[in-house]
């Protein structure tokens, strides 16, 4: 193997000690196969400190290795600075205990990105910082959850009321859910007259009919009763759920009127359950 000169070539200083090493992988020796080539490339890589991108061309049965321009330089400016390499730069744990206490208050992700600009100006996040670290603390805080399981979870720490009907053959997956707060119970039994119902589309990941229920006070101020989410919006699921409200309203107890938008399988179900 012939002797290469170390010549290495000085980039600008951008807060690194970048240096082209280029010339330090230029050879004329011809490598029976590809495996002796890397294994040459390999031992140089390692002994500069870098861990070698292996690019392959065959000329006549032989390997090898030859620099993508003429000049013996790289063909693009050394990245020998850290601002936005995910890997790299990253968020230091300063930055990550501002993450979580601005996400425990509910503060948007471009409010945290400026209060880190603020507090760690020597730091260069980008946004896919916040929201992935956001993503991670969500699924601590789910202990392994799956979405589902984990609103769940959350519903019957806090008390809600709730009902789940799952898949008859698995038992497993989940076809309708009800959700009531105890509080908004209580608000039910004291004005029980006027309720109204009605679905949202598509605003869900699993693609359900989410139907809210409401109630009307003598001021004319609207309260949240419950909600529930449905596989469909057949008859057989809204009975399911009127079943449901008229155990939160307790035994004697009937509204003298019930809002739809005229829903064809609400109406049915309303009638009987009524």
């Amino acid at each position: 193997m012939n002797e290469v000169p170390n010549t290495a070539v000085p980039f600008p200083d951008y807060g690194g000690d970048g240096v082209d090493y280029s010339d330090r992988f230029v050879t004329n020796e011809i490598f029976d196969g590809f495996e002796n080539a890397s294994k040459w490339a390999r031992e140089v890589a390692i002994g500069l400190g870098f861990i070698l991108c292996e690019q392959q061309r065959v000329e006549e049965d032989n390997w090898v290795i030859e620099l993508l321009n003429d000049r013996d330089t790289h063909n693009h400016t050394l990245i020998v600075y850290p601002e936005g390499h995910r890997g790299v730069s990253g968020l230091s744990q300063g930055a990550k205990e501002v993450i979580r206490e601005m996400n425990d208050a509910q503060a948007k992700p471009k409010h945290i990105m400026v209060a880190i600009k603020n507090k760690y100006p020597e730091e260069h996040p980008n946004m896919r910082h916040i929201y992935n670290f956001k993503d991670k603390i969500r699924r601590e805080g789910s202990e392994g959850r799956n979405m589902v399981e984990r609103m769940l979870h959350l519903a019957r720490e806090q008390g809600y009321i709730n009902w789940v009907s799952c898949n008859d053959r698995s038992n497993k997956v989940i076809t309708r859910l009800f959700l009531a707060h105890p509080a908004m119970v209580e608000v039910l039994r004291t004005y029980p007259l006027v309720i109204g119902l009605d679905s949202t589309y598509k605003t869900n990941k699993y693609g359900f009919p989410f139907l809210e229920i409401v109630g009307v006070t003598p001021t004319n101020q609207n309260f949240l009763i419950a909600y529930a989410f449905m596989k469909d919006e057949t008859s057989t699921s809204y009975r399911w759920v009127l079943e449901k409200l008229k155990l939160l309203l307790g035994e004697g107890v009937t509204p003298t009127a019930i809002l739809t938008d005229k829903e064809g399988g609400l109406m049915r179900p309303v009638a009987e359950v009524n």
